[in-house]
């Protein structure tokens, strides 16, 4: 069962599997920030998710209770949007829960959290929801310009073209 979705023009953050003390201290913040909206979701599979996350600007998952049904929540949206972007939070420790988070480059949040610290990482994430929004289109030109290389190959492509202008010293053309 999934809320609805607000309109395009207001930042959506999308919130799964919460529990009781992660919807209260998401709540908190809410009331203080009435500019963005919230998308409460126990989705059951990853279409629902899917869809969910194609409107969402950042994307939290509770693991407290489900750690694998969560896993698989969190690996969606990291498919879907950056690694920035998303925030798995847990009560109790799960075994790789850390591991196979922190990994992939997203917070692992332990709870609960206070109001500060909520705020400073929301911020954080929708700091860089907009960045990449407002860049979103030009990726996806570039992705075009470059035969439609997948996302993974296409920051492979960047990173290297980044270095290549930093360090020219080391990236000799072939002859």
């Amino acid at each position: 069962m999934t809320s609805q979705i607000p309109e395009e023009s207001t930042p959506v953050i999308a919130v799964f599997f919460a529990g009781n003390s992660l919807m209260h201290q998401v709540s908190n913040w809410a009331i203080r920030h009435p500019e963005y909206d919230f998308a409460l979701s126990f989705a059951q599979s990853l279409d629902e998710i899917r869809e969910i996350l194609r409107r969402t600007a950042v994307a939290i998952v509770d693991a407290s209770e489900d750690p694998a049904r969560a896993m698989a929540a969190f690996t969606r949206a990291i498919d879907a949007m950056e690694a920035d972007r998303v925030a798995v939070y847990t009560e109790t420790i799960h075994e790789g829960l850390e591991l196979f988070v922190r990994v992939r480059g997203a917070p692992l949040l332990l709870g609960p959290m206070g109001d500060e610290p909520w705020n400073e990482l929301l911020q954080k994430m929708l700091q860089s929801a907009a960045r990449i929004g407002s860049f979103g289109v030009l990726t996806q030109r570039r992705g075009e310009l470059y035969g439609g290389l997948p996302k993974t190959w296409l920051r492979k492509y960047r990173l290297h073209e980044s270095l290549a202008k930093r360090l020219p010293n080391f990236f000799h053309e072939k002859r």
